[in-house]
């Protein structure tokens, strides 16, 4: 764990983010409103985080996980979720 530590955030973070699309996509537009809101609150709170001092190996793991939220956000977008 302590060689991989971004590749499990990545991980938990994916499989959460799967959970709560699958969940938001049932429940209707209001709910992915809901989500995509929260997922924006989210990553404003990453932002702040990435603009102070960070170790080298807590940006690399942070840098993962913007990364993914992008893909993520790409496909709603694509889909016109």
């Amino acid at each position: 764990m302590r060689q991989w530590p971004g590749q499990a955030v990545l991980c938990v973070t994916q499989a959460y983010w799967t959970s709560a699309v699958h969940q938001s996509i049932g429940d209707g537009p209001p709910a992915m409103d809901a989500f995509l809101a929260e997922n924006n609150a989210q990553i404003e709170d990453v932002v702040k985080v990435v603009r102070g001092k960070l170790s080298k190996q807590n940006r690399t793991t942070l840098q993962a996980g913007i990364d993914r939220r992008f893909e993520f956000y790409e496909f709603f977008f694509i889909f016109n979720i």
